[in-house]
């Protein structure tokens, strides 16, 4: 059975008429194709009705939803799948299943659409019936009893902090509490966001805001972690566009605000885009290679490459920066709230600058030009990799080197390593690097900072990383060998933000509570030092993983 939320002949029908026709007449054609497909399910009678319960459920809107539904004159099966997905979406995972349970995805009235939605739903709500639920102010945080867990004791001030001042720069105010689901593999988090294995990894969509709440995978089942924060926020601002404006929003527009926005939530200074966006916008103008809005089309997450899906987002990003930059901030909320069928953003962006939206991109692109973003020439687009056990340091591995002499020196200094002559090793690793000019690779950076941590050169370790790697601040071994290292310095403040960054890339790396715990003893802190000591034991938990090496 396919699994998709897109209904196949509308999106190879909407592809088509994208490249044909102009953005009124697309939108007309488009409706009219969606009308027909209503009608061949609900029957003609009950189309209008079938199509506006999909446009409530698009904005976020169940107990709208369940409102209609009490006079639908509709199928039984239709009015108990839409039930059933209303509920699901309030977050009511036992309401859900007692519709779903009822139905048969055979059943005449679903196409393919309706029916593997209707067991992705259905395997989703199965799951999280066991979840535990942590309640903040604001938010309702659900996940799997077990290592997860860990993830509580840091989500509540991400979460808060975001929502009061995003809700500022969004003018926002919450009606109810925000679901967010933690999920504890990508198999689940596949059932909840309809994405693909394939397409999780090749464009890193690792949370999803979607049936009215925010879907996270954990970080534990993704090589190296990633940074949740600035994930988490960038889908709570999808969240929040989708209950201001509903399903009218163009993509690139939703996607380069929360782009452009989602490190925000951290801090009040004037945002700009993140070097690897501005690597793939040098890029395009170099090349003069673009992805037009259609080619964006259905999703960002199903985009084909990673350097197309980093390029979408760096266009749609910078197309946000350029509207900020002419005026200000506070124009995303305005055009938000003026948002409707007759002043489509499109529409506004045509009074504004006083062109159709070819002209739009063009202003954009000329202003690009001149803004100076900045190529580095280090950061290729990537996907991630997801994992069936939760992520574990690798440690030592083969060099990946072709050149005899530098494979010499390296398996002599391996050799010392192995018997703790750490300063011949050093030297034998250094002869290997004489040999060659370029960036160390990954793999050599690791026996000099072993070597550097053995010999106490805390200076060394922090030399190393800042002049080899302008990734570090996502890389969980880096992050604790800079956290160690100003330990070794007694630089206390330094080490305890290396540590909070560590934690927001992988909070489930035992070594890095255990740096905690060293700071703590140091500081006094009897609270953070009970704090780690319920982490460590949660994270000893066996029931849903092994544990993570201790490397």
């Amino acid at each position: 059975m396919k699994r998709s939320w897109i209904n196949r002949s509308l999106l190879l029908a909407w592809a088509f008429i994208g490249c044909l026709s102009p953005a009124q007449d697309r939108d007309t054609i488009r409706e009219a194709l969606q009308l027909e497909m209503a009608r061949a399910v609900a029957g003609s009678k009950h189309a209008e009705e079938y199509l506006e319960i999909h446009r409530l459920l698009r904005a976020f809107e169940p107990d709208k939803v369940l409102q209609q539904l009490n006079d639908s004159q509709m199928s039984p099966n239709l009015v108990d799948l839409f039930r059933g997905w209303a509920y699901h979406q309030k977050g009511e995972y036992r309401e859900a299943l007692q519709y779903f349970h009822r139905l048969d995805e055979h059943a005449d009235e679903f196409d393919d659409f309706m029916a593997n939605r209707l067991v992705e739903l259905r395997r989703a709500d199965e799951a999280l019936l066991s979840f535990k639920t942590l309640e903040t102010d604001n938010f309702s945080i659900r996940y799997q009893e077990g290592r997860d867990e860990v993830m509580t004791w840091f989500l509540p001030v991400v979460l808060e902090t975001a929502l009061e001042r995003l809700s500022a720069t969004m003018k926002f105010e919450p009606k109810s509490k925000i679901i967010i689901e933690l999920m504890p593999d990508y198999e689940l988090f596949s059932y909840a966001s309809a994405l693909t294995k394939q397409q999780i990894e090749t464009t890193g969509t690792v949370a999803l805001c979607v049936e009215n709440r925010v879907v996270v995978l954990t970080p534990r089942r993704v090589a190296l972690g990633y940074y949740w924060p600035d994930v988490i926020s960038h889908e709570f601002i999808h969240y929040v566009m989708t209950k201001t404006g509903g399903e009218l929003i163009p993509l690139w527009f939703h996607e380069g605000v929360a782009k452009f926005f989602e490190s925000t939530w951290e801090t009040s200074v004037e945002v700009s885009l993140d070097p690897r966006l501005q690597d793939s916008l040098v890029d395009a103008f170099r090349e003069d290679l673009f992805i037009t809005f259609e080619q964006m089309h259905p999703s960002f997450a199903a985009l084909p490459t990673p350097k197309l899906a980093q390029l979408a987002y760096a266009q749609s990003a910078s197309m946000i920066e350029f509207l900020c930059d002419q005026r200000g901030t506070d124009i995303i909320p305005s055009m938000l709230r003026s948002l409707d069928s007759d002043n489509a953003i499109e529409t506004q962006l045509q009074i504004m600058f006083d062109t159709d939206i070819d002209g739009f991109i063009a202003t954009w692109q000329n202003w690009a030009k001149a803004r100076g973003y900045v190529s580095s020439g280090h950061h290729e687009a990537e996907g991630v990799t997801l994992l069936d056990d939760d992520y574990t340091d690798p440690g030592l591995g083969q060099l990946d080197q072709e050149d005899e002499a530098i494979k010499k020196y390296t398996r002599l200094g391996d050799l010392l390593l192995e018997r703790n002559r750490t300063a011949a090793a050093l030297k034998e690793y250094r002869k290997a690097l004489s040999e060659k000019d370029a960036l160390m690779s990954r793999q050599m950076m690791l026996r000099l900072l072993i070597c550097y941590q053995r010999l106490n050169e805390g200076e060394a370790i922090l030399k190393l990383v800042e002049e080899q790697s302008d990734q570090w601040r996502l890389d969980p071994t880096l992050l604790k060998a800079m956290a160690g290292a100003y330990l070794m310095l007694d630089r206390l403040n330094e080490a305890k933000a290396t540590l909070l960054q560590a934690v927001r890339v992988n909070p489930f790396d035992p070594k890095v509570h255990e740096l905690r715990r060293q700071l703590a003893e140091r500081q006094s802190d009897q609270a953070t030092l009970d704090q780690i000591q319920q982490i460590m034991e949660r994270l000893a938990h066996r029931g849903d993983a092994k544990e993570p090496s201790k490397s």
